[in-house]
């Protein structure tokens, strides 16, 4: 795969972020149909990248109206009445438009075709952000072992390191890493091998730099593509990945749901197989709505249903369970309620699980999260290669993503679905599920020798192979 520059794909970038810099309102405006559509779904070439389309048949998965673009003429008539679009989903056949308005959802709402239209940035109500209160700590030098992964435990932990060893390290998979941003992720060759970063998209202020923004992401990188040997080197240190800039970090706006969905969607339409992201929401600056406990149905919030419709296409989508807690009236964070992904808690070094993982159920009765992993004190990279420690299921769910892309490559008969339930199958709570844990801890081991042994196959290494 080429560096993201899919021509068929740049018509789907909207780039009028400078409207949001300056206009007072944001409006979310969802479409009843996909009408006079220049699409089509005979012609998936015009919006998805080979290498989706055959991720889709390749799990036989069609190409449905879902799939297609908001209608163009829509948006034109939508953006008549004033305003820019600085967001669109396919998935959700909806447009986020910037305007002066304070009154625009009212005369959209007329229109024939607008199913809804709701304010859902407001200037004026800007409160000071929310700032994450990111805590590291330095690495101890006498964790540093007689193994190939220096500082590193997950792999082993997780009983991954058997995978390594036969061959698959994440090989021919493209994870898309959903984030606030990856400073110097792209000048510390020492750790992490830029020919494996096949790609860069900037949702939030397209055309901008994500190198320039946080370390956050290049942290959550760290943990999969790290490849220092003897001193860090992550659980899948072979992949591709995309890297995706979908979040502010320190405000939670609402439209970042948008700009997750579009991620995700971007990611879907170059191919990737994996969605890793950190980002989980539970309230919002700038905005009077906010969502109740019974919307945690995994079908209700915006970044939740894109999550789900992510899966829906063949996606391995893992994301981190959150850090709520889950004692209490500790809130699941959105998008961990979603549908047919894997969450991922934390645990100690002693397997127990931290204070801080968000578990319990949603509203409709699903367990969550689905699986446990540690996510304590573990060694990432930040700013200029630095490596230290940081705590949070943030660290957790890339160990997770970066095995599961260990395990595709091992099972490239198997589909995503079938591959996030063999994860699950391998976990040692799985007969007797319940939060916070969920299934458990995987054993990487356990998912490949059962999956290899149902389905017959040889069990012949990567190599060999």
């Amino acid at each position: 795969m080429s560096r993201v520059a899919l021509a068929v794909l740049m018509m789907l970038t909207l780039r009028c972020a400078e409207a949001e810099e300056t206009a007072p309102y944001l409006y979310r405006i969802w479409f009843t149909d996909k009408n006079h559509n220049t699409c089509s779904t005979e012609r998936p070439e015009e919006f998805l990248s080979a290498k989706a389309i055959e991720r889709r048949e390749r799990q036989g998965i069609g190409i449905t109206e879902e799939d297609l673009p908001p209608s163009e003429h829509y948006i034109t008539e939508v953006l008549k009445r004033g305003g820019k679009a600085i967001c669109r989903s396919r998935w959700l056949n909806t447009v986020v438009v910037a305007s002066g308005d304070a009154r625009l959802a009212a005369k959209l709402k007329k229109l024939p075709f607008v199913k809804k239209a709701e304010k859902i940035y407001e200037k004026e109500k800007e409160k000071g952000g929310y700032v994450p209160n990111l805590q590291y700590g330095e690495t101890d030098s006498t964790c540093l072992r007689n193994s190939i992964y220096g500082y590193s435990q997950q792999a082993e932990t997780l009983n991954g390191a058997y995978l390594h060893s036969i061959g698959y390290r994440g090989q021919g998979i493209t994870i898309a890493v959903l984030d606030a941003g990856f400073a110097d992720a792209d000048k510390i060759p020492e750790y992490i091998d830029t020919a494996r970063i096949k790609g860069e998209y900037d949702v939030v202020n397209p055309g901008g730099d994500i190198y320039a923004e946080h370390a956050h992401g290049t942290s959550v990188l760290s943990i999969m593509a790290a490849g220092k040997r003897g001193e860090f080197v992550g659980c899948a240190p072979e992949a591709d990945y995309i890297l995706i800039r979908t979040e502010y970090f320190n405000d939670e706006f609402r439209q970042e749901e948008d700009f997750w969905v579009r991620g995700a969607e971007y990611a879907d339409s170059i191919g990737a197989d994996i969605i890793n992201s950190s980002l989980g929401y539970s309230s919002f600056d700038a905005t009077r709505r906010q969502y109740a406990a019974d919307d945690r149905d995994g079908n209700t919030a915006v970044i939740s249903r894109g999550a789900a419709a992510a899966a829906r296409k063949g996606i391995a989508v893992i994301v981190g369970a959150g850090n709520n807690g889950h004692g209490g009236d500790a809130p699941l964070p959105f998008p961990s309620d979603a549908d047919g992904i894997l969450s991922v808690g934390s645990c100690n070094a002693g397997k127990a699980i931290s204070v801080f993982s968000s578990g319990g159920y949603t509203s409709d009765g699903r367990i969550k999260p689905e699986v446990t992993a540690p996510g304590e004190n573990i060694p990432v990279l930040i700013n200029g290669g630095r490596l230290v420690t940081a705590s949070g299921t943030s660290y957790s769910a890339p160990a997770v993503a970066g095995l599961t892309a260990c395990l595709m490559q091992a099972l490239p008969q198997y589909g995503a679905k079938e591959i996030i339930r063999f994860v699950k199958e391998s976990a040692d709570r799985f007969t007797t599920p319940a939060p916070p844990y969920g299934y458990g801890i995987p054993d990487f081991k356990k998912a490949v020798q059962s999956a290899t042994a149902s389905s017959g196959a040889t069990g012949r290494t990567a190599e060999q192979r």
